[in-house]
């Protein structure tokens, strides 16, 4: 049974790769770390009556930029991936076709979840301050 669940999870997921794995004790120390925060100070609340369910523009602005930059950082982290490997010659720091997926997965994440998330909260931010009040 085991053997199948990983035979089935090696076609969907890298596995094996240290790289890897300690991408996913990073998330997850940053989970505990953020969850313990707002625990300990008490956040929950202001976190969700004040930006989570909130209708003010300028708020939804904040978040949209504030999940842009978070994404710039995962998408600056395969950049150093990337330059990593490629500053050295005959470097094998990474397989090819591993590198191909964080080239891939770079330009997916830079174009889609950095620099379109980052206009539309300038967009959220500045336009209905240009329109004014009654339009």
């Amino acid at each position: 049974m085991l053997e199948n669940v990983k035979s089935f999870a090696s076609h969907f997921f890298v596995t094996g790769d240290p790289l890897i794995y300690g991408a996913d004790v990073s998330i997850g120390l940053t989970l505990l770390a953020i969850l313990f925060v707002l625990t300990y100070f008490k956040k929950w609340g202001l976190l969700w009556r004040e930006w989570l369910t909130t209708v003010d523009h300028k708020k939804i602005g904040i978040l949209y930029i504030f999940s842009a930059f978070l994404m710039l950082f995962r998408g600056g982290v395969d950049a150093l991936l990337m330059r990593t490997q490629l500053a050295v010659p005959e470097f094998q720091f990474m397989q090819p076709d591993h590198y191909n997926e964080i080239f891939t997965t770079h330009g997916v994440i830079m174009i889609l979840f950095m620099a379109m998330p980052f206009m539309f909260g300038l967009f959220n931010v500045v336009v209905p301050l240009r329109s004014g009040p009654g339009t």
